[in-house]
């Protein structure tokens, strides 16, 4: 067997070679790191974007929902008076009927008085003249 004699200056040498891989593969994860952050900076900027974008979009949402039932609310009054107006109108078309009936009623009373009168003016200016 033989043994390998290593001079201090030739292992001086192969710890120069490790450091200095050692310094590179250092400085690739310091690089690594530091663009691992910067991702997630952005990351977190988009997320912080994202949360004030649902946060506009429920705010939208319950102002739809506000103004549909807004709408309800309206078609509901605009149905209610619908039905109260044709209640109105039923109860006006029933007035008119009993109105045109009391008219009719009273235009053949006046009319029979009216013949009546003439009737009775005629037998009075004949009895008159013939007196």
């Amino acid at each position: 067997m033989t043994a390998i004699a290593i001079t201090p200056n030739e292992f001086g040498l192969h710890l120069d070679a490790i450091e200095t891989r050692m310094d590179c593969r250092i400085q690739n994860i310091e690089s690594n790191v530091k663009h691992i952050t910067d991702k997630i900076d952005d990351l977190q900027s988009d997320i912080s974007d994202l949360q004030v974008a649902v946060d506009i979009q429920k705010t939208d949402s319950v102002i739809i929902k506000t103004e549909i039932n807004n709408l309800k609310d309206n078609l509901k009054e605009h149905f209610a008076t619908k039905v109260e107006l044709k209640d109105a109108v039923g109860a006006i078309r029933a007035d008119m009927g009993a109105m045109e009936t009391r008219l009719i009623k009273w235009m053949i009373s006046t009319g029979l008085a009216s013949i009546a009168l003439a009737t009775s003016i005629g037998f009075g200016l004949a009895k008159f003249v013939a007196t």
